[in-house]
């Protein structure tokens, strides 16, 4: 007679989750109204706070970025003082004593919060101050203020 031999298996379960850098704000959009050109720190209408949500998964760093004003084939150049053809773009971590900063077009260099944990909530207030003269078309100039979320490394 053969030996009989028996076999068991056992399944062990492994999962894996990635990082996740995410976030949002709201409101997503701010209306200044309209404003006469050398017009300096006017709020959004409503002076709104903006709030900025970490929906990501680690903490993470705010920054924000700001972009040139655009009407058509014209545009106003974002700049730290007003002037000829440039306006300014500040914000301020509300709560703060009132110390706008200006937006740049690198967001390294805007920094709005550091090591926020997941779910937490920071706000900002925004200001713009007016070209003190421009050439182009009068009317409406759009512009941007995007928020950028990174990895902490804190």
């Amino acid at each position: 007679m053969l030996p009989i031999s028996a076999a068991q298996e056992a399944v062990v379960t492994a999962t894996v989750s990635t990082e996740v850098v995410s976030v949002s704000v709201n409101p997503t959009s701010a209306d200044y109204g309209t404003l006469p050109v050398g017009t300096v720190d006017a709020p959004p209408d409503g002076n709104p706070d903006f709030t900025v949500t970490n929906i990501g998964t680690v903490n993470e760093d705010f920054n924000l970025r700001g972009a040139e004003a655009v009407n058509g084939g014209n545009s106003w150049n974002l700049a730290a003082t007003p002037g000829a053809e440039q306006y300014v773009h500040k914000y301020d971590p509300a709560g703060s004593p009132d110390t706008y900063t200006p937006l740049t077009l690198n967001a390294a260099e805007s920094s709005l919060a550091t090591d926020k944990a997941p779910t937490t909530a920071i706000n900002f207030k925004l200001q713009l101050s007016m070209p003190t003269s421009f050439s182009g078309l009068q009317g409406q100039y759009d512009t941007t203020v995007t928020v950028v979320a990174s990895k902490s490394t804190l």
